[in-house]
Order: C-alpha cells, then structure tokens, then sequence
C-alpha cells in the first residue's frame, strides 16, 4: 500500500514500543487508513475496509510524501529493543509477544534453581568449619553470587536482547573460541546436574519408604527413575523458561516443608513436646537428664581450623549456583529495567541465604560435630523422616527443566553455528570456478 505514495516505512519506525502485534496491528491499520486517505483526496476509488485499488502505473507522477506516525505515539527504539539489521518488524513483534515474566516469576525460578538438594549437606558444613565461619561463607557467597548475577544481566543488555552466553562471550572476544567452550561447557553441567537429580530420586526413595515395611521391587531405584520420567517429560518440552514458574512455586513448597521439619526437630530437644520430634530416640542414652543438657549432642563451636574452612567452600560455593538461567529469566522479563532485574536477583538471594541459614543452624545445633553428611540421614527412621524424603524427591523431579533448558538452549546455539558453518561452506563450493565447469544435471560431489 506504501508503494505507490513514497518510500517504504523503516524498521525502527513501523516497530511500536512495546514489540506487541496487538500494537503493531494498530499501526498497520493507521497506515491503511492514511492511505485510503490519501487516495480519496486524489479523486482514486476506494472501497470501505480496503485500501486504494489504483494501480502503480495511474498512479500520479508527483505523489505526495508519507505521512509517518508521530513520534510520540512510535518513539525511537531503545538500547532494550535494539534489533538486528536482517530482523523484520513483525519477526520482532512475535519475540517481543513472548516477554510474558514477571518478577514474581523470575524471583520463583531463579530461587528454585539456587535451593536444592544440596542444603541437605549445609549442617556438615557448618560442623566442619564453625558456625560463625560458616555463616559468614554463606553470606559472602550469596553477596557474590549475586553480584554475578548483576553482571550477566548488563551484559546481556550491552550486547542487546534477547541474548545469550554465546552473543555475550563474542562481544567480549570476538573471533576467539571461547563462545562455543562456554556453550558446550554450560551444556554438560546442567545436563550432569539433571542427571544428579536422577540419583537423588533413586537414593531417597527407597530410604523413604523401607521404615514404612516396603521391600521387593519397590526398592528398586530404577523403578522410581522410571516413575519420575512422566512428571519431568512435559517439564522439559517447555519451550519458555517462564512457564516452570508453577512446578518451581510446588518445588520451592515442598523444600520448605522440608526445612519446617528440620526447625521442628532441632527444638525437640528444648521443648520436649513429642517423641515424634526427639532427634536422639536411636541412642540407648538418657539424652533429656533434669539438668537441661543435652549429653546426646556434640561438640558446637564457632569456628574450627583454616584449613577445614577452605575444604568447604565448594560446598557454600555451589549452594548458590544459579547463574546458567539469568540470561533466559531476564530475555523473558516484561518490562526489562536493571531496578526489575536487580529485584528479581536480591529477593532470590535473601530467600536462599534465609532458608540456608535456618538449616545450617538447625541441622548442626541438633547433633554439633556428630552430624551425617546428609542431615537427614542423622534422624531416627520415623514418617516424618520418610515423608521428608519424599519432598525431596519430589522438589528436584520438578526442578528438572531449570537444567535442562539452559543445556538445551546451549546445544541449539551450537548446533546453529555448525549449520550455518556448512551453508557457508556449500555457498563457497557453489560459486567457485570448479564449480562453473560441472554439468548442470547436478553431477558435482559436495
């Protein structure tokens, strides 16, 4: 329709604010409008609803110039709307129409994949390096944790939305390697950490349900593998990273019941309100004597050598990794600002530093230096043991496609790159001279 009135609508000029087609229809049809507009005070025919049928050739030599939208109703793009120059306008509409987070999802997936399985192993962590050096490693690793978080955001907004570690590694080095050794790294740790969640449905299943008399088959740790894949299939075909908000709200859920039942266990001790919550009911010992001390529970102290709270700093390091899905969370994000992302970030980690601490402290001033690796392989075997098991199961199943996406998401990217590496190389083959001589039934190899 603009063809015969001036030149072409631009790209930044056609693209509304908010990358919504329901805006960009509204344009379009303000466009048509001016138009038939146009063509009527020309003495053209027109027709109601259509635009102008007079064809290019009657159209007049002087046709008057486009009138553009103002500018106050299409303003310039912004550094967050940035788009490639080979991107049409409504090819930015459609991805602009899947911005569908908020930060209330964000802060539920990005939460979801710092809390895990791994704040099982807190109190042994705590017994090993005090609990004052183990709070203050907790503290410092979420404070740069993060921080981290912060930095892979601005970057991706420098390198222009939506991003990825790849688009942000090649604006860093350019020509260099290192995009695809990011891409592929990322790759195989959230696929091997998806697998360990695996592993944890195997272990704690058949400890869940052994106290409560089951034996045979049910045992059996590839039985509840195998009964895990229907909950997790759907999870992982996901195309949206936003849509896993409702499985991490249930994960986050059932990982709070789990630390509701490690407070309640860890004042058992000083309420002696029900059997059901003595943590020492295993021991032969009389571990409630009239003189309120507990001769059950270990040594608890503050801090230990240097040298034990260097070799658990993995430990605290890891408890925070959550940095593989900050870019996707953010891509999806309405509304992108650095004050929204910043949110997002800072209430994912007050959360996690929040709920991490209450286990530390809990799990490690129930038994001190005495704990297990896993704290709840240190309460006797009882329902609730069993039914926290369970929970635990149940969070990292649903937990799944936090890592497998971002592993997904990183094996297209290189797969895209080896796909356009060998249409290159097809088109180089095509125009060479060799290429020239060859009959033209298509006799050529490639």
């Amino acid at each position: 329709a603009r063809l015969g009135a001036g030149p072409p609508y631009s790209v930044p000029t056609l693209l509304p604010p908010s990358n919504s087609l329901s805006s960009c229809r509204r344009c379009f049809l303000a466009a048509m409008s001016t138009d038939a507009r146009a063509s009527t005070a020309d003495g053209s025919e027109t027709t109601a609803g259509s635009p102008s049928r007079l064809s290019l050739a009657s159209r007049p030599a002087t046709a008057p110039a486009a009138v553009h939208p103002p500018a106050a109703v299409h303003p310039p793009l912004t550094s967050w709307e940035t788009l490639p120059q080979s991107e049409s306008w409504i090819e930015a509409a459609r991805r602009g129409g899947e911005r569908t987070g908020s930060v209330r999802s964000s802060v539920l997936n990005l939460t979801n994949t710092i809390i895990g399985a791994g704040m099982l192993g807190l109190p042994a962590a705590f017994a090993a390096c005090g609990w004052a050096v183990g709070s203050l490693l907790l503290l410092a690793c979420g404070l740069f944790s993060g921080l981290g978080l912060h930095l892979l955001s601005a970057a991706a907004d420098l390198v222009g939305r939506p991003a990825s570690f790849r688009s942000v590694a090649e604006a860093a080095l350019p020509g260099s390697g290192l995009p695809y050794a990011i891409d592929a790294a990322i790759a195989v740790k959230c696929f091997g950490v998806a697998t360990s969640y695996l592993v944890v449905v195997g272990d704690s299943m058949p400890k869940a349900i052994e106290p409560l008399g089951a034996s045979g088959p049910l045992l059996d740790r590839r039985l509840w593998v195998a009964a895990a894949v229907p909950i997790l299939a759907p999870l992982v075909s996901l195309r949206r990273i936003d849509a896993l908000k409702y499985a991490s709200l249930l994960a986050l859920g059932c990982l709070l019941l789990v630390t509701v039942e490690i407070v309640a266990f860890s004042s058992g001790p000083v309420l002696r309100t029900s059997p059901l919550l003595n943590p020492y009911s295993n021991s032969s010992r009389n571990c409630f004597p009239p003189n309120g001390e507990l001769p059950c529970r270990g040594a608890v102290s503050a801090a230990t050598s240097a040298l034990d709270a260097v070799r658990k700093v993995p430990i605290f390091v890891f408890s925070f990794t959550c940095q593989q899905n900050i870019v996707s969370i953010t891509n999806e994000l309405r509304r992108p600002s650095q004050r929204r992302v910043a949110a997002a970030v800072v209430l994912s980690e007050a959360v996690a530093v929040g709920q991490y601490l209450l286990v530390g402290f809990c799990g490690y001033f129930t038994f001190g230096d005495q704990i297990a690796g896993d704290v709840l392989a240190s309460y006797p075997a009882s329902p609730i043991v069993s039914f926290a098991r369970v929970l635990m199961a149940l969070s990292v199943v649903l937990s799944y496609g936090l890592q497998s996406h971002p592993s997904r998401s990183c094996l297209l990217s290189l797969l895209s790159v080896a796909r356009a590496a060998r249409d290159a190389r097809r088109r180089r083959r095509a125009s060479s001279p060799e290429a020239a001589l060859l009959p033209s039934g298509g006799g050529g190899v490639e």
